[in-house]
């Protein structure tokens, strides 16, 4: 065991004792006072000041305080002049707080005082700041029709008739030299960068001149990976060799194959600065992938469907050319369904695929049976249309279901819909939303006689959107409506027939309760539907929302039509897949319905 000398022992004795002493003698002698300037100013004002730095020196008297202050003047003009101020008026004071003991010289300065001794007062008087006069800031170079870099310009932080505010000047000519790198100009430099203050006449002019240099290039473009086909990875870029460099592509590609089911890191590397004078820049693109199966299950409950269970597994890629498939099956008291699936990417992997599926729902509701087997095709497209970047659904499904509604005799139908669907979401957050908005227009039918039992064409709108009223409340809105078109409508099979309530219907009614009836009372469902929405939050906690809505709508045919209106309180948990909700409802035209629960998870669009 190692032992300590006495004379160590000695040391590290007389060390705790200067520090304590030194504590003693860390007593403020002089209170320090800026008035006249208050915020960013006053704080830079305190740290300029050489008393202030000094205000708890154990030796700081008298003397020493009015020698520091010969230098004020000037180091609150520094101090001031980046905020605009270059010619501040100032007056000083100093107060004895405390007649000090004895005579004041540094030998009785020695002794510590838990009191200031002297109160220090600088009053400023601003005067008026210094304001732009000129702007003189330019692109010169290849860069100099750049779009991109002449939008930043007009941008630039200070403009004519602005106060001089030089950290503004700062972040202005960082913004811009930045971008110019950002954009491939990797020779960029600032070859003017000046402001010239003429302050007795209260103006600046501003000068930074900018230039480009050539604009470098992508260069050869590699896959560093073993897994997929490298004609598969190229259809994720947005660029070719020979297109100028851009540094944001290069994140929106690093974005979308981390988005994509295939890949667990993804690295990027491009070598802007090399020895020659190539003006190409090699991209390597490093990919490290998912593992290939994924197993997920689940438990939980909702008022539509009651308690639930459920199991998955999806191949995340099969092949090198990024086909993948997926098995659900999912068990509720209410209703039932097992689906499998088979997608391939086509044009565009990041939204285009064509995928093939299987389906068998079971719904076991009190005035509705149905078993519902399809299969079908779908293709999936990114399209511009009116402006848009809408995610348009081509299908084709055969569908082959027995039905039976109230106390009506079994029924089976088989129908061959094709149909389409586009949509459009645009939200701030996709998982808790403050501000968005989601449509979808969606059309399918069928011919009689053409692998169908009957004819019918079929279309619905939904709408929502999501707007904030104040940093933590929001307002959702939704509505939707559907249309049906047949010649018998009684040969229109369950699934295809509209019924409101539920949790995301109108609330105080129980699921697909709503809707015209028969001669004997029992819900058949009817031809068209309306719903609409309005519904208050306030953010209570940070993860905890309390809302209150209002619901009304119902589904009926052409001769009949009674809208039922629905309101409640509820309470969200913010999870990290969205909102939880727990909501008490109320049905507003049925006085004998009483409260009803409704429970959901997931985002709000």
């Amino acid at each position: 065991m190692p032992t300590f000398s006495r004379s160590l022992f000695t040391r590290l004795f007389l060390l705790c004792i200067f520090l304590t002493c030194s504590t003693l003698y860390a007593a403020e002698r002089a209170k320090i006072k800026v008035e006249g300037v208050d915020g960013a100013l006053q704080k830079n004002v305190l740290n300029h000041l050489s008393v202030y730095a000094q205000k708890d020196h154990p030796r700081l008297n008298l003397s020493r305080i009015k020698l520091l202050n010969q230098t004020a003047l000037e180091e609150i003009k520094t101090a001031l002049a980046p905020f605009g101020y270059y010619q501040p008026q100032v007056k000083i004071s100093v107060e004895s707080l405390e007649k000090p003991a004895a005579d004041d010289t540094e030998e009785s300065a020695d002794t510590p005082t838990e009191q200031p001794l002297w109160a220090v007062t600088y009053s400023i008087e601003l005067g008026e700041p210094i304001k732009i006069s000129t702007v003189d800031v330019q692109i010169l170079g290849a860069g100099q029709e750049d779009e991109t870099l002449q939008a930043r310009v007009k941008s630039f932080p200070l403009v004519v008739g602005s106060v001089l505010v030089h950290s503004q000047y700062e972040s202005g000519k960082a913004s811009l030299l930045r971008q110019a790198q950002e954009r491939g100009y990797f020779k960029a430099t600032l070859t003017r960068k000046e402001i010239r203050v003429e302050a007795e006449e209260g103006k600046a002019s501003l000068h930074l001149h900018l230039d480009t240099g050539e604009r470098y290039r992508f260069g050869e473009i590699k896959f560093v990976q073993d897994t997929f086909d490298e004609r598969f990875l190229r259809r994720y870029l947005n660029f070719k060799s020979g297109d100028f460099y851009d540094n944001k592509t290069l994140l929106n590609v690093r974005r979308d194959l981390s988005n994509s089911r295939y890949f667990s890191k993804v690295d990027i590397q491009a070598e802007r600065f090399r020895p020659n004078l190539s003006l190409d820049i090699p991209v390597e693109v490093h990919l490290e992938p998912q593992e290939p199966n994924r197993y997920s299950a689940s438990v939980g409950y909702g008022t539509d469907t009651g308690a639930r269970g459920g199991l998955g597994w999806e191949r995340r890629y099969r092949g090198r050319f990024g086909h993948f498939y997926k098995l659900d099956l999912t068990l509720a008291q209410k209703s039932s369904d097992f689906s499998a699936l088979y997608g391939i990417p086509t044009g565009d992997p990041r939204t285009d695929s064509l995928s093939f599926k299987f389906g068998y729902k079971t719904e076991n509701l009190d005035q509705k049976n149905s078993d519902l087997l399809l299969v079908g095709v779908t293709k999936t497209h990114l399209r511009n249309l009116f402006a848009r970047h809408l995610r348009e659904n081509l299908s084709l499904e055969y569908r082959h279901e027995t039905y039976q509604l109230g106390t009506q005799a079994e029924v089976t139908s088989k129908l061959l819909v094709p149909g389409v669907n586009w949509s459009y979401l645009k939200a701030d957050d996709p998982t808790y939303t403050r501000r968005g908005y989601r449509l979808s227009l969606g059309f399918k039918g069928a011919v009689k006689d053409m692998a169908s039992d009957t004819s019918i064409l079929q279309s619905q709108l939904k709408a929502a959107y999501i707007f904030p009223l104040g940093s933590k409340s929001r307002v959702l809105t939704r509505s939707e409506l559907g249309f049906s078109y047949m010649p018998d409508f009684d040969e229109v099979p369950a699934s295809m027939r509209f019924f409101a309530g539920g949790d995301k219907s109108v609330r105080g009614y129980d699921f697909d309760t709503l809707g015209p009836r028969d001669s004997s009372g029992n819900i058949i469902g009817g031809q068209h539907l309306f719903s609409a929405s309005l519904e208050y939050t306030y953010r209570l906690f940070e993860q905890w929302d309390v809302a209150v809505f209002y619901d009304v709508g119902n589904a009926f045919d052409n001769k009949d039509f009674e809208l039922k209106h629905g309101a409640g309180v509820g309470i969200h948990w913010i999870s990290p897949i969205g909102p939880i909700r727990l909501d008490v409802a109320f049905a507003l035209n049925d006085e004998d319905s009483g409260i009803r629960l409704h429970i959901n998870m997931g985002p709000d669009l």
